[in-house]
C-alpha cells in the first residue's frame, strides 16, 4: 500500500510545469448515463442492478456532481475529437471501491465507445462525497511527484493528503478519475492490451511526447508508477489528481494525439523521485 512519507504544507512555487500546448477547444465528449437504483446496467458476462446511494458516507456531495466532475477532467485532458457513453451508479462490490466494464469498442483507430462504472455500495467503502468538488480545501498537504521518461523529468502524480473530514474516507471523486481513465482507455478490456503491454509496459509512439518511453503497468491495467491517478493503490485520505504520466498512457491506450498533459496541474510540494 503505498503511503506519503513527506508531509509539508503547500508552498507557493515557481514550478515550471511541461505543457503540450493545444489551442483546439476540447473535443473528447463522454456522455454520461446514471443508472437509477433498481434499473439494469447493459453488461457483459452477467446481469448488474444498479442499487442506491451508498450509506456509509461522509462529506454531504453526491454521485452524479462527482462523476460529471471526473469527467470534466478527462475531456479537458484528451482533445481529439471521439465520443464515449459511460453508465455509472451504485451497485454491491465484494472487493474494491469502484468496477468498470468495457461494452463496445472498435474503429481505426480502436476506441473504447460504451462502458460501465460503478461504486460500492455494500457498506464495507466509507466514502468522502465532496460537495465542492472543483476545489481541495479538505485537504491540508500537496505532493507532486516525479519520474524520468527518456531522460526527462516528469510529473507521475499529484497527491492531496492530511484530510480534515475525508481523514479516513476513500475519495469517490478519485476513484471516479481513475475508473474513467479505465473505461476510455487503460483496460485489459481493450482490444489493443495485449498488443500495447506486451512486455508489462505501455511504449509510447509519436506523435505523443516522450516518443521511446515506457511507462511500467501491471498484469490487472494499471500503472506500476507510484503516485499515479491509475496505479492500483488508492489510499483513503488521499485525494489524485491527473498527472503527465496518467494522460499520456491514457492517450498512448486510445492513440489520442491533442493532449493537455497538466490539465490538472497545481502548485504543490515537489518530491524528486516517486511518492
Amino acid at each position: 500500500m503505498m503511503r506519503i512519507n513527506v508531509l509539508i504544507l503547500i508552498t507557493v512555487t515557481n514550478l515550471l510545469y511541461f505543457a503540450l500546448a493545444s489551442t483546439s477547444v476540447s473535443a473528447l465528449t463522454i456522455i454520461r448515463e446514471y443508472i437509477a437504483p433498481g434499473a439494469q446496467f447493459k453488461s457483459i458476462g452477467g446481469q448488474v442492478t444498479a442499487g442506491p446511494a451508498a450509506t456509509t458516507t461522509v462529506g454531504g456531495g453526491n454521485l452524479v456532481d462527482l462523476f460529471n466532475s471526473a469527467a470534466d477532467t478527462w475531456e479537458r485532458a484528451i482533445q481529439d475529437d471521439h465520443t464515449v457513453t459511460i453508465q455509472f451508479g451504485w451497485s454491491p462490490i465484494p472487493l474494491g471501491a469502484g468496477v468498470h466494464n468495457v461494452l463496445h469498442q472498435g474503429g481505426v483507430p480502436n476506441r473504447v465507445t460504451e462502458a460501465m462504472v460503478y461504486f460500492d455500495n455494500d457498506g464495507s467503502t466509507k466514502w468522502f462525497l465532496d460537495p465542492t468538488p472543483l476545489e481541495n480545501s479538505e485537504y491540508q498537504t500537496g505532493t507532486e511527484c516525479f519520474t524520468f521518461l527518456r531522460a526527462r523529468r516528469v510529473n507521475s502524480g499529484r497527491i492531496f493528503s492530511s484530510g480534515v473530514r475525508a481523514a479516513r474516507a476513500v475519495d469517490l471523486l478519485t476513484i471516479a478519475k481513475h475508473e474513467i481513465g479505465h473505461a476510455i482507455a487503460l483496460s485489459t478490456w481493450n482490444a489493443l492490451w495485449v498488443s500495447k503491454n506486451a512486455d508489462q509496459g505501455i511504449h509510447i509512439h509519436v506523435p505523443r511526447p516522450f516518443p521511446g518511453a515506457t511507462v511500467p503497468t501491471d498484469p490487472q491495467g494499471h500503472l506500476a508508477v507510484a503516485g499515479t491517478l491509475m496505479e492500483g493503490a488508492l489510499v483513503a485520505g488521499q485525494r489524485k489528481l491527473l498527472s503527465v504520466v496518467d494522460v499520456l498512457v491514457i492517450a498512448e491506450m486510445g492513440e489520442f494525439s491533442d493532449l493537455n498533459l497538466n490539465a490538472e496541474a497545481v502548485e504543490m510540494n515537489p518530491v524528486n523521485r516517486g511518492c
